[in-house]
């Protein structure tokens, strides 16, 4: 939560207007489905994507994770997609200036 709340939020401030919604696409980590995680992420209403879609989905192999995340990304709203695209010239930039290092508190 920590690096959410340090990292995650500035650079939603970085990539975002104020008034525009984003959404967290959720990986499924331990680290982000913790209760305490998942509270955090509602505290702060910020959606999680893949864990919105996913909550529900019994996965049965990998073959089936591998095609419910394929058809979930399929469904991904272009404009986020075209947000994501938009921001790599600065993310690229700043792993390179990093030089694959951790990157300033305001990047993620």
């Amino acid at each position: 939560m920590e690096t959410m709340e340090n990292h995650l939020l500035p650079s939603a401030e970085i990539f975002f207007d104020q008034d525009q919604d984003w959404i967290f696409q959720q990986d499924e980590a331990s680290s982000h489905t913790a209760h305490s995680v998942r509270n955090w992420f509602q505290e702060k209403q910020i959606p999680s994507y893949i864990d919105h879609k996913m909550v529900n989905t019994k996965i049965t192999s990998v073959e089936h994770l591998k095609s419910v995340l394929f058809d979930e990304w399929l469904k991904f709203p272009s404009d986020v997609v075209k947000n994501m695209i938009e921001s790599m010239p600065i993310r690229v930039a700043e792993c390179i200036k990093a030089k694959g290092g951790h990157l300033k508190s305001n990047m993620i």
